[in-house]
């Protein structure tokens, strides 16, 4: 290498406690590298190196002084890895990088990966992005891999003997009660707190992945387009990840069944892409306690009881009287009146179930997707803080919207009327006679 590749401990942070105890070796790595004094220039300097067992006469990492400044003599993952690990072992906060630019990138990348602040590499738009995305996926995989270890078993303590002895019969019936109050009945479905964040962890990522959807729009720069089909393949990768996670668990697999949606489905949903749609309803009714087809019946039964308040009030727009027509006009027109309504039954389930790229190709679901952003807007500031309210209203104004255009109706945002201000009543003497 024609460059040094050094990684330095940041001078504003060199904890004085930190700096008496020393340098400290990562235990792993103490077993991987062999750990010797190597010669100096000057005699005054000490250095350490980490020999691999490839290395022959010179080592792949050398550690100067008492730790604060560290050489790599290879640019490969192994050692920029093992540089940040010496790093965050031995307290270190940021590290100061230098050297040829392939090493400071990777440096940058390790480290950040890690918590750590590098100074020395000024990383793209792009590359933060990108870092930004795999320390999310970082934190879920953390998460879930958290909620997967069983809870520790308590062992109960044998009651005294003295205690025993009085009332033996007593603290076996308490024993009983409180096992079976402790241990959830056969078939429930009652959520743990595990269940809980992976259900949240999944609504997370569907909500992220109908923002990236809706983000690729045609007038994209190409690097940018790319850029952002990169972080919707993470974030598939991360909800395919997920969704498995909650499928091994046999509570959320009873609830997604009790909900209308068997593990097969769902996996099927997944590969079709439908996860900011079927995917995000199915975990919302899951976390609603809501069955699918009850919803849709409730649904169907509302519009029915409303289309007949409005008959009863007179107040229901009547179909055009049936005219004496020859047959073959009535026919045409039928056929077109079928045909409307097969456009806009096709047009409000594109709206509802669509991905974004076709949802924005078509011009006719311009107005829609606007009334759609500005309804989401308005639930947002009105339910600031409450994910639950606010996935549940943006799902029902969906509905909402969707039917609106399956009756043919228009859907837009329209500006409101302003209001005339109402000038107060000047109170005026009687006039004298």
């Amino acid at each position: 290498m024609s460059v040094d590749n050094i990684v330095a401990r940041p001078g504003r942070d060199v904890d004085p406690e930190a700096a008496e105890a020393g340098f400290r070796m990562p235990p792993d790595l103490a077993k991987r590298y062999d750990v010797r004094v190597v010669p100096a220039k000057d005699p005054n300097e000490v250095r350490m190196g980490m020999f691999r067992p490839g290395d022959r006469g010179a080592p792949s990492i050398e550690v100067l002084g008492n730790g604060d400044r560290i050489v790599a003599r290879k640019e490969d993952p192994e050692t920029v890895a093992a540089l940040v690990k010496i790093a965050k072992h031995n307290g270190w906060e940021g590290i100061d990088v230098d050297g040829s630019p392939e090493f400071k990138k990777a440096v940058w990348e390790a480290g950040s990966r890690e918590g750590l602040t590098v100074r020395g590499y000024e990383p793209s738009f792009v590359e933060q992005e990108r870092m930004a995305d795999i320390r999310r996926a970082d934190e879920a995989r953390r998460e879930r891999e958290a909620a997967a270890k069983p809870a520790p078993v308590v062992e109960q303590v044998a009651p005294v003997a003295a205690v025993e002895a009085t009332v033996p019969a007593r603290s076996a019936d308490v024993g009983r009660e409180a096992a079976a109050e402790a241990a959830p009945a056969h078939g429930s479905t009652a959520l743990s707190d595990a269940d809980k964040r992976l259900l949240l962890t999944l609504s997370v990522y569907t909500q992220d992945h109908k923002a990236l959807s809706e983000s690729l729009t045609p007038n994209l720069e190409p690097m940018e387009r790319e850029f952002r089909y990169e972080r919707l393949d993470v974030n598939k990768e991360a909800l395919n990840g997920a969704l498995e996670q909650a499928l091994e668990s046999p509570t959320l697999v009873s609830s997604f069944s009790k909900a209308g949606y068997e593990h097969d489905e769902l996996r099927r949903m997944g590969r079709d892409g439908k996860w900011d749609g079927e995917v995000a309803d199915a975990i919302y009714l899951v976390r609603s306690g809501l069955n699918r087809h009850e919803v849709a019946k409730e649904l169907v039964a509302s519009f029915v009881e409303s289309e007949r308040a409005d008959e009863r009030a007179g107040t229901l727009i009547p179909y055009p009287h049936q005219q004496q027509e020859p047959a073959t006009v009535r026919e045409e027109r039928v056929h077109g009146a079928d045909a409307a309504r097969d456009d806009n039954e096709e047009l409000a389930e594109l709206f509802l179930r669509g991905n974004a790229e076709r949802i924005a190709a078509d011009p006719r679901l311009a107005n829609a997707v606007e009334a759609q952003v500005a309804m989401e807007q308005h639930i947002s500031a009105a339910f600031e803080g409450d994910a639950d309210r606010i996935m549940s209203a943006n799902l029902e104004s969906r509905d909402l919207i969707s039917a609106a255009l399956s009756r043919g109706l228009d859907v837009s945002v329209r500006e409101p009327t302003p209001v005339r201000q109402v000038e107060p009543i000047q109170i005026t003497p009687d006039l004298e006679r």
